[in-house]
């Protein structure tokens, strides 16, 4: 059943900012390396041939320096086996808790999403598939530099 309707032109009005601010979150934006507020707003399964890992969509808020806020950082986690660590340090970081031996992941990462954790951020070399290869190599940004990611530290999560 379709239930969308035809919206009439004068709902299309919404404020996005200045159009500059509008385009510096199109921007890919290296933070420098700190701890930093971090509000979960989504998550998203993905399986893969090494299995399930649950990709968190986090970004950054009361920063000292407003350039530093609305950053996005993304923390990609496999949900069992090796790096299954990562995923529980962020399950626990955002306040998530679960009873007896069997959990709907769905559900609890549901009821993370809004809330917010502290974790130390450092630069990491990023990468790109090669489809010649299949293989993971070295990402360049335009001008020959290496490109950097932000990567939340190993252990480095506070609630």
């Amino acid at each position: 059943m379709n239930t969308s309707e035809e919206v009439d032109a004068s709902e299309l009005s919404v404020s996005l900012g200045s159009y500059d601010s509008a385009m510096k979150k199109l921007e890919r934006r290296v933070l420098p390396e700190e701890t930093y507020n971090l509000r979960m707003k989504s998550w998203k399964a993905t399986k893969g041939p090494n299995g399930i890992r649950v990709n968190f969509v986090l970004e950054t808020f009361d920063d000292d320096d407003p350039d530093n806020n609305g950053v996005f950082v993304y923390n990609n986690t496999p949900i069992s086996g090796k790096g299954e660590i990562f995923f529980l340090e962020t399950i626990k970081a955002y306040g998530g808790v679960w009873e007896g031996e069997s959990v709907n992941l769905a559900e609890l990462l549901n009821t993370l999403v809004g809330l917010s954790a502290t974790a130390q951020i450092e630069n990491v070399p990023a990468q790109r598939l090669d489809p010649s290869t299949n293989a993971y190599v070295p990402a360049f940004n335009d001008d020959g530099t290496p490109q950097m990611n932000n990567n939340i530290k190993a252990r480095s999560w506070n609630k």
